[in-house]
């Protein structure tokens, strides 16, 4: 049975996925790495969003924290379709379906390239305030025993 033409091949599925995890990580504090403090882009990032990025961007952070933060059930809309293959090998594809479309997905550049301005111009600031201190170097790796 052919994958129906509505439905996201697995490629892009995986790819969007991932696109949703990762946007989310930059705004969702996480417990993942034990020690380790993560660094979130701050409220003020999302200031210079327009209503519709603004929506879309709360959209994808619920996104992240339903399907893979907390695993909400409510959220998955998840079909499965087993295949046999040439040599009689059972095998499935699991593809989740987001309600995002090709519009979202471009507003979403948008708002990502937005998100690069805003941080280019916080490191741009922090280099100059930090600049009467001297610059930072890299340390050297230690010699060799």
């Amino acid at each position: 049975m052919a994958p129906s033409s509505d439905r996201p091949s697995v490629t892009a599925s995986a790819l969007l996925t991932a696109f949703v995890v990762s946007y989310g990580r930059c705004f969702t504090k996480s417990e993942w790495t034990p020690g380790r403090e993560a660094v979130l882009l701050p409220d003020s990032a999302v200031s210079a969003l327009g209503d519709v990025e603004r929506s879309l961007h709360h959209r994808l952070v619920s996104l992240r924290m339903q399907e893979f933060a907390h695993s909400d059930v409510t959220a998955a809309d998840i079909s499965v379709t087993a295949h046999q293959s040439a040599f009689l090998v059972p095998t499935s594809r699991v593809m989740r379906h987001y309600g995002l479309d090709s519009s979202d997905l471009a507003i979403a550049v948008q708002i990502v390239e937005k998100l690069v301005v805003y941080v280019t111009l916080e490191l741009t600031r922090l280099q100059d305030e930090l600049a009467p201190f001297g610059s930072w170097q890299q340390p050297s790796p230690p010699a060799a025993a």
